[in-house]
This record gives structure tokens, C-alpha cells and sequence, in this order.
């Protein structure tokens, strides 16, 4: 999620050098103000598409670079976090 939220902190760094405010984005982009907000926010996981659609808003290129992580270690990474969450709710 680090690299989602370095993605937003400069994706609204931008909104704020032009000036632009959270409801003059989300009209060039076509999204709704609180979808921006939720986004900035860290509130919501938009689609690459949906990232894209505010970079290019923003005068912005979205590039994807591939996971190189090993298989092994995304499963891992995913039933640590599956589990912590199951103890999460028990507690």
C-alpha cells in the first residue's frame, strides 16, 4: 500500500499546485467531489482506471510497473494478513 499512497500524496500535491480544488478535479475527471476526497483521503482503492482518469485530469501519466515479488511471498504476505485480520475480529 506504500507505493498506492505515495500515488495519491502526489497526485493531490499536484491538485493543489494548480490550484485546482477537490470539486474543480473531480469535474474534469468525471468523478463525484467525495470520490476525490475518499481517494486523497486514503479512504478508497480506485481502479488503476479510475487513476488514470485523475492523472490525466491533472495533465498527469500514470505508468504500472509489474510486481517482481515472488509468488511464494504475495501468498504469504496475503494469509499474514488474512490471519491478522480473523484475529483482529476475535479480540
Amino acid at each position: 500500500m506504500k507505493r498506492v499512497s505515495n500515488v495519491v500524496t502526489q497526485l493531490k500535491e499536484e491538485r493543489l499546485r494548480q490550484g485546482l480544488s477537490q470539486k474543480q478535479l473531480a469535474e474534469r475527471c468525471g468523478k463525484a467531489q467525495p470520490a476525490i476526497a475518499r481517494i486523497e483521503g486514503g479512504l478508497a482503492s480506485p481502479s488503476i482506471k479510475n487513476f488514470e482518469r485523475v492523472c490525466r485530469a491533472l495533465g498527469m501519466e500514470l505508468v504500472v510497473i509489474p510486481s517482481l515479488t515472488p509468488k511464494e511471498e504475495v501468498l504469504k504476505n496475503h494469509t499474514e494478513s488474512k490471519n491478522k485480520t480473523i484475529r483482529n475480529r476475535v479480540l
